[in-house]
């Protein structure tokens, strides 16, 4: 049985039937056990951030609607500025254009003298896949390496076995989806020029080319996230620019805690300022010092930047309605990721208090 489509890394979009939904870079977080070897506390000289360790992102709609502005009972539990609150689904409606094959190769498929196929994804550039390529024996292919040499040809994950969330073939059976999540989305299976495998592989007449799906698949998907979102998760917005600081020390930590860095203002210690393509270079959150330019190692230097605004969970409840077959959206309320300088790292600062009652 091959692996089906893997949800939490390979879903490109997902859409809530909502005009409130925001799209979000979802970083889910980690504990860092440096907690525990400093005291309760977590390390500043740890590369963590926070005492939080983060997984790559995974891309969701979430609905934003407004932070209960309700009182808490003391100062210390009071909502942080810049404070947003998400509503996270379990499902999301999810569309795209499928192509099922109409025959069983959950046996061994002998391509060794025609292997190839020929996709086209969502208008882009077509491709001719060798299905044998990194067979064990080209005579009898199993689903799992078709699957894997179709995966590698450059689309990304479109191709998975039968049985997997909004399709209706059975295991056994190649599905081909597209990767665009909208009207647009569209798969072309197209005539190679030699080796034509198609009929074996997904058992298509040969005399009908070429085969064209559009968007016609509907379904709920149930996110990941909704079983996830936790404390320290963190949400990134993407096209929402904001202006950013950090503190970072030259030669210990020249890499932005941020997720996303478009440009930089400026860069000083205490009052003397730098020139970015003089002093220094930049590539994604990285800052690289040109020789003999800058502060010196292990000086502290403060960076100004715009990137997309980053929000951190400081507080996460379940829905507070519904049942085990009506699951409504939890609810994350986050606050805008600050990067405040400490002795040896930044590190987000957020007002938290567990006691205190937000909804």
């Amino acid at each position: 049985m091959s692996t089906e489509l893997n949800l939490e890394e390979e879903v490109k979009e997902l859409f809530c039937d909502t005009r409130l939904s925001e799209h979000v870079q979802y970083h889910e977080s980690s504990l860092c056990s440096c907690w525990a070897d400093n005291d309760g506390q977590f390390d500043p000289a740890d590369s963590c951030i926070g005492g939080f360790r983060y997984k790559d992102p995974v891309e969701y709609n979430l609905i934003r609607t407004q932070v209960s502005m309700r009182e808490p009972m003391d100062d210390p539990g009071k909502i942080p500025q810049g404070s947003n609150l998400y509503e996270v689904p379990h499902t999301a409606i999810k569309q795209f254009a499928q192509a099922i094959g109409v025959v069983d190769i959950s046996g061994d498929v002998d391509l060794s003298t025609n292997a190839n196929i020929k996709i086209n994804i969502d208008d882009g550039t077509a491709v001719t896949i060798d299905c044998s390529n990194s067979a064990a024996d080209t005579s009898a292919v199993t689903i799992d390496e078709i699957v894997r040499e179709i995966n590698a040809a450059g689309f990304g994950v479109i191709a998975y076995e039968g049985g997997a969330d909004g399709d209706s073939a059975l295991p056994g059976f190649l599905v081909l989806r597209s990767l665009v999540v909208s009207d647009d989305s569209r798969i072309d299976i197209l005539k190679p020029a030699t080796g034509d495998a198609t009929n074996t592989i997904l058992g298509y007449n040969p005399a009908m080319y070429p085969f064209t799906f559009v968007n016609t698949g509907t379904t709920d998907i149930v996110l990941p996230v909704y079983y996830s979102v936790s404390v320290g998760d963190v949400f990134v917005v993407e096209n929402r620019k904001i202006r950013k600081r950090e503190i970072l020390k030259r030669g210990t930590q020249d890499s932005l805690h941020a997720f996303s860095m478009d440009r930089v203002f400026s860069i000083s210690v205490r009052g003397t300022f730098y020139l970015e393509g003089v002093d220094f270079t930049t590539s994604g959150v990285d800052i690289t010092w040109n020789a003999g330019k800058g502060p010196d190692t292990d000086d502290n230097y403060a960076v100004e930047y715009e990137g997309d605004a980053e929000y951190i969970a400081f507080e996460t409840a379940p829905a507070d309605r519904g049942n085990k077959n009506e699951l409504l959206p939890k609810k994350a309320t986050v606050a805008l990721r600050n990067f405040i300088e400490s002795d040896e790292i930044p590190m987000d600062s957020v007002t938290f208090n567990p006691d205190a009652n937000f909804s």
